[in-house]
C-alpha cells in the first residue's frame, strides 16, 4: 500500500512539474496596443518632450494567475529613472492568465517593446 502511495506521488509530482500552458498568458487588446497604452502612461508620469523618443524593452515577467505582473525584470532597459517608471506602469497593467486543463496558471514571459516618452 505505501508502494502504491509513493507511485501515486510521484506521478502527480511529474505532471504538475511538466504540466505545459494550453496556451501563453497574453494582453488582451493585442501588443500593439499593449505598447501604445504603456507609452500613453509613461509620457503622462514623466515629463514628456513634445516629440517622445522611442525606445526598445526587452522585459520577462510573470503572469499570475488573478491576471496581475509579477516579478518584472528589465533585460534591456534606457536608464535607472526611466526603467524604474516603466516598471510602475508595467506592473499596473492586467493579463489573460496561461490556462492549463480549462484552469488559469502562471507563467513566465518575456517580450521586447517599442515605447515612447
Amino acid at each position: 500500500m505505501l508502494n502504491m502511495k509513493k507511485k501515486i506521488f510521484v506521478a502527480l509530482l511529474f505532471v504538475s512539474v511538466f504540466a505545459k500552458a494550453q496556451n501563453s498568458p497574453y494582453y488582451l487588446a493585442g501588443d500593439d496596443t499593449l505598447a501604445k497604452e504603456v507609452s500613453l502612461m509613461l509620457q503622462k508620469n514623466t515629463l514628456a518632450n513634445v516629440n517622445p523618443i522611442s525606445y526598445q524593452y526587452t522585459i520577462s515577467f510573470d503572469v499570475r494567475t488573478d491576471s496581475t505582473v509579477t516579478n518584472l525584470n528589465i533585460i534591456n532597459g534606457v536608464s535607472s529613472e526611466l526603467d524604474a517608471e516603466f516598471k510602475k506602469v508595467f506592473t499596473r497593467l492586467r493579463f489573460i492568465p496561461a490556462v492549463h486543463n480549462g484552469a488559469p496558471m502562471k507563467m513566465n514571459i518575456m517580450k521586447t517593446m517599442n515605447v515612447k516618452f
